[in-house]
């Protein structure tokens, strides 16, 4: 499995995606998507859900999520930051929901909703990301109703889980260990070690790379740099070590994968 690619922060991504599968993370944005062909399992906090063609799916901010795909699928995804949705549609934005799976009968028209805040997304109008928040917040307005959504607790504290993914995600770059996230969050590191293998579902090395090699894959399709500044850029200090890894999570070397990516963004713009 691969880790994600989450949106940055303050932006609105709403895209067709054919692979789901990733690691357990977690940031700060809304995540809800519609399953339109095949099936897969999602686990919020480590428990179980499946969401297969017609359903509809919701994931809170600051929830521990992953995604496991069961076969080939294809899925309209949304991740929103709450602050964008929040004039339209307030603070129940962040609202939680008892089950996030909702099945959806009138399937087509939930396509179109989406569909259509994926075109706006992509256009250069001056109205368009205007009008895309607002599909954005009718969609989400639509399953927090459909889903019995209820207001988070305020005052929960972060869990640890949650903690230490956050402190990953703005420190991978960094030659960090479990002795590293000890000292800083001031957890044993044995403790850390069990939060990852019974909460994350995979360990601290493995997660690690993980966010290093989607940020590699970003910087990839994003931008000219070298292989060799990209491996250094995102934290490893040995080139053969990245593209080695590189090479075992996506399938190809950094030089293919980057020349794929060329190639379909080529064929894209010439449709």
């Amino acid at each position: 499995m691969v880790l994600y690619e989450t949106a940055g922060k303050g932006t609105l991504t709403a895209i067709l995606k054919n692979k789901l599968s990733c690691f357990p993370h977690l940031h700060s944005r809304i995540e809800a998507g519609l399953i339109i062909k095949g099936s897969s399992n999602m686990f919020i906090h480590g428990k179980k859900y499946t969401v297969k063609e017609g359903d509809a799916f919701f994931v809170p901010p600051n929830t521990i999520h992953s995604y496991e795909d069961k076969e080939e699928v294809w899925a309209h995804l949304l991740i929103c930051p709450p602050e964008d949705i929040a004039p339209l549609f307030g603070e129940t934005a962040a609202y939680n929901t008892a089950c996030p799976v909702i099945h959806l009968e009138d399937l087509d028209f939930a396509k179109q909703l989406f569909l259509r805040m994926e075109a706006l997304v992509q256009s250069t109008k001056p109205t368009a990301s205007q009008g895309a928040i607002s599909y954005a917040a009718a969609i989400i307005s639509e399953l927090l109703l459909r889903a019995d959504a209820e207001p988070p607790e305020r005052e929960k504290d972060l869990t640890a889980a949650q903690k230490i993914l956050a402190f990953c995600d703005m420190n991978y770059k960094r030659n960090i260990n479990l002795d590293t996230l000890s000292a800083e969050l001031g957890y044993s590191k044995y403790y850390i070690s069990r939060v990852f293998s019974g909460d994350i579902k995979t360990s601290f090395t493995d997660y690690l790379r993980g966010l290093r090699i989607h940020a590699a894959r970003r910087l990839l399709r994003s931008t000219n740099m070298s292989v060799t500044d990209i491996a250094y850029e995102v934290g490893y200090t040995c080139v053969r070590t990245f593209n080695r890894q590189f090479s075992q999570i996506t399938g190809l070397s950094p030089t293919e994968y980057a020349k794929e990516k060329r190639q379909t963004s080529k064929q894209q713009k010439s449709k």
